[in-house]
């Protein structure tokens, strides 16, 4: 299992959390994995993840907290890995309009409705709906690497325009995330092994933390104990 579906599996446990975070946090999984289609006069909505745990808890989350009872498909992965891919769909006699205005994906105004492409600061006034927001944004198109290979968190958006207010609620907590271009996608990164360690901290994968720290002490030992090793034989060599 890789360490992003570690991390995912543990912030997908918790499903007791106020309705205004839960709106917050489907806003941004629907924003950045999901899919809005019209189609003979009605609206229908699809929700893609390649992990089965957040697959389960945004049907949970739909179902014993909104009421919407969505259809949870299944079907391989046209990748060479072949994984499940699971689709969760929405259609308009679910309830997806209310949902739609509900989480601001839709707007409307003077009676007509249109598509909002920027992060609504109505989701966003607390840090509870910060933090929901973030974590919801990690399970819809985040990934980190493992730590003992790398430092390297990031979040694959659409839109330059929603990269951007991403990184900077992100950096809104003292950080320093960075946004650059990959192919048809706009990137949200972050490199440093300090700055990953806070946002597990925000979106509740504290037992993800831990182990990344402990992976990062020992690397930090490692390579402490080798420079010091390096001097040593530096000063030997000189001496001889």
């Amino acid at each position: 299992m890789s360490f992003s579906s570690k991390v995912k599996n543990e912030i997908t446990k918790n499903t007791e959390i106020t309705r205004a975070e839960i709106i917050a946090l489907l806003s941004a999984i629907m924003r950045l994995s999901g899919t809005l289609a019209f189609g003979s006069a009605k609206l229908s909505f699809k929700i893609t993840t390649e992990n089965p745990s957040t697959a389960r808890f945004i049907f949970k989350l739909l179902k014993d907290h909104l009421k919407i009872h969505g259809r949870l498909l299944v079907k391989k992965s046209g990748s060479l890995k072949k994984n499940n891919v699971y689709v969760i769909v929405i259609s308009e006699d679910m309830g997806l309009r209310e949902l739609l205005l509900e989480t601001e994906i839709l707007k409307e105004e003077e009676g007509a409705m249109g598509l909002n492409y920027s992060i609504s600061p109505n989701l966003v006034h607390t840090d509870a709906l910060k933090k929901a927001y973030i974590k919801g944004s990690f399970l819809g198109s985040g990934s980190v690497s493992n730590p003992e290979n790398a430092y390297h968190l990031e979040f694959v958006v659409n839109s330059l325009e929603l990269a951007e207010e991403l990184k900077e609620l992100i950096n809104s907590y003292g950080l320093t995330s960075k946004v650059i271009a990959r192919k048809n996608s706009h990137i949200v990164y972050l490199k440093e092994g300090e700055q990953i360690v806070d946002i597990l901290s925000i979106i509740g994968a504290y037992n993800s933390l831990f182990e990344f720290e402990n992976v990062r002490i020992v690397k930090d030992m490692r390579n402490n104990v080798n420079r010091l090793v390096n001097c040593e034989t530096a000063n030997l060599s000189k001496t001889v």
